[in-house]
């Protein structure tokens, strides 16, 4: 029974090398990993088996359920600096617990319910190192495969360091390896186990570090039954694009996803990963809340609820050198410069629940905000349930799907009370329009960048104020102006603006253009309609403002019973203005109509939901 005890001591021994090695070399790094990826092993250095020593050529178990097994190495006493001892140890020098051992050239394989191998068990010193009747054991150019809780197996190469045991009731490793290619320093202390009943735990800390990532843990183990880990976990990573590319994930470079800091309470089991209670801080933001991580085939998935004091978004956007160009150009500029392209949503699926009591884009800040984030097969849903933009309170829908050659995104949802003039400074560089404005979206489109998010935009927008605004142009005096002579430019006009009661505002998107389905504004007794289209991409506009009578109103006619209006043409910031008539118009030749009589393209019909 002795010799059975010390077996199950041992298995101490192999839960340290198999969590404080791997367990978070792998485990905590793989919530960035969605992919393999192909090791790098060095071919270790054969050297000739000492004359005390025990070359293992045929598998040997360790530990109840064969947890452990010793595949191949030469195993042998040693002094402290790991040199074989010149003279041979008796059997009760071997089982003394006073003797260093080595591991040299070794192979190990750590995986549950494996079939027990065969070997030579009564060798002295196998029996010794299974009764912890050793002071120091050495590993020297050592390699372990793990199969982790998982069922994956992963593989630690080139460990040197040493394994050591305090009265046979804790064990400690440490040392240096390399896993999938990077050198790794761990430090593992681990109890021993002295019950076999599934479920059985023991206490364990462990410590990992390497040039990209730090992590700790503090908790308890067990590995009689399906391997668990749980317990208090501390990690921090620099860069996790680097961690992400360390373990296979094709993630595409740029900015942010710096600085990653964690702290939370860990528990593994099997396939399914769990962090409560946890804070972690990245590019400045943190979180609190949970995330849950499953490894299934073929992609791993992503679960939790993280809540944000503040999230501020303006690192996955960065801006060019934009010079005098306005703050608020500038958070429109990181739209349109932005990557679209979402590869990530290819390698995993998620149910996120985001909020948070502000978000900031340069310097476009929202209020508190919430969504829910799915993504299915390279197909993802942010369902936004409360979102505060500049003053208003909306909700929204923004599918995305990343599984064919181009993204494609479909956007759809209600702002209410909104600051037009905010919005309208962003979108056109001027308060082209102020007030608060109830908008509403329904748009399809694709594309890789902002710019071609735009270009490729169909769909429709609309547009009402109720409460009264301002047009940041005076068309009532332009349109005097222009009857002397054309424009060149807004001019004074273009720093006046025109007041109005209510505005209401029907756009159809075609390939960002937005056509002018039925714009008017009442001012008192005095209606302003806007005919033709506005090409965001491209900052040029073709339109014609008229103004008339408003119904049932007793608004004499014009003087002349012409009805006079204004044609505006060419790039926004300085159109070209000038007089235009109903008789003007009807006069043109076919292909040179004024604007107002532009023919539509038939609407288009609601983008499908993804």
């Amino acid at each position: 029974m002795a010799w059975w005890r010390g077996r199950r001591r041992f298995n101490g021994l192999a839960f340290i090398v198999l969590v404080g090695i791997v367990v978070l070399g792998i485990g905590l790094p793989i919530i960035v990993s969605f992919g393999a990826n192909r090791l790098t092993v060095r071919t270790s250095t054969l050297v000739a088996a000492p004359r005390d020593s025990f070359v293992i050529t045929t598998p040997i178990a360790l530990g109840l359920d064969g947890l452990v097994t010793i595949e191949r190495g030469a195993l042998y006493p040693a002094d402290s600096s790991g040199r074989a001892l010149s003279a041979p140890l008796s059997a009760a020098q071997l089982a003394s617990g006073t003797t260093r051992y080595m591991i040299e050239n070794g192979q190990l394989r750590i995986q549950a319910g494996q079939q027990t191998a065969a070997g030579d068990t009564q060798s002295p010193m196998i029996d010794a190192l299974s009764n912890l009747q050793f002071e120091t054991l050495m590993l020297r150019n050592t390699s372990v495969h793990v199969q982790l809780p998982d069922g994956r197996t992963e593989t630690i190469s080139d460990i040197d360091g040493e394994v050591t045991q305090r009265r046979k009731s804790t064990l400690t490793i440490k040392g240096k390896g390399a896993l999938r290619g990077q050198k790794i320093d761990f430090e593992a202390t681990s109890g021993v186990l002295a019950d076999q009943r599934p479920g059985a735990t023991i206490p364990i800390k462990l410590t990992l570090k390497s040039s990209l990532l730090e992590v700790t843990l503090d908790g308890r183990a067990g590995f009689v039954g399906p391997a668990q880990l749980q317990g208090a976990v501390d990690i921090s990573i620099p860069h996790v694009r680097q961690v992400a590319h360390w373990f296979g994930a094709v993630w595409p470079a740029g900015k942010g996803l710096r600085n990653l800091t964690g702290h939370g309470q860990l528990e593994w089991a099997g396939a399914s990963m769990a962090f409560n209670r946890a804070t972690l801080l990245m590019d400045g933001n943190e979180a609190h809340g949970t995330l849950n991580l499953k490894f299934v085939e073929p992609r791993p998935s992503i679960g939790g609820t993280l809540a944000f004091k503040a999230l501020n978004i303006s690192e996955y956007f960065p801006l060019p050198i934009l010079g005098a160009a306005t703050a608020a150009a500038t958070a429109w500029q990181a739209f349109l410069e932005g990557d679209l392209s979402l590869p990530l949503l290819t390698h995993f699926d998620a149910d996120v629940r985001l909020s948070a009591d502000k978000v900031l884009l340069h310097t476009q800040l929202l209020g508190r905000s919430a969504v829910t984030v799915t993504v299915s097969q390279g197909r993802m849903l942010a369902d936004i349930g409360a979102i505060e933009f500049d003053g208003g309170r909306g909700s929204g829908q923004i599918s995305a799907d990343a599984s064919g050659p181009v993204p494609k995104f479909a956007v759809r949802g209600k702002i209410d009370d909104v600051d037009a003039a905010r919005t309208a400074l962003t979108m056109f560089g001027h308060p082209v329009l102020s007030g608060r404005a109830t908008l509403t979206t329904d748009i399809l489109t694709s594309g890789r960048t902002g710019s071609d998010f735009l270009n490729s935009a169909n769909g429709r927008l609309n547009l009402a104020i109720r409460n009264g605004g301002k047009i940041g142009v005076d068309l009532q005096a332009l349109a005097i102006a222009v009857q002397k002579r054309s424009l060149e430019g807004w001019g004074a006009h273009g720093r006046s603006h025109m007041s109005f009661d209510e505005l209401d505002a029907s756009f159809s998107v075609r390939s960002g253009t937005l056509v002018a389905d039925d714009v008017s504004a009442k001012s008192g007794d005095v209606v302003t309609r806007l005919k033709g289209t506005i090409e965001i991409p491209a900052s040029r506009l073709n339109v014609l403002v008229q103004q008339e009578p408003a119904e049932n109103t007793n608004a004499a006619p014009a003087r002349s019973g012409k009805s006079k209006a204004v044609e505006i043409s060419g790039q926004w910031k300085a159109p070209t203005i000038r007089s235009d008539t109903a008789a003007d118009r009807a006069a043109a030749p076919p292909g040179k109509r004024a604007p107002d009589t532009l023919e539509l393209l038939p609407a288009t019909t609601s983008p499908a939901r993804l």
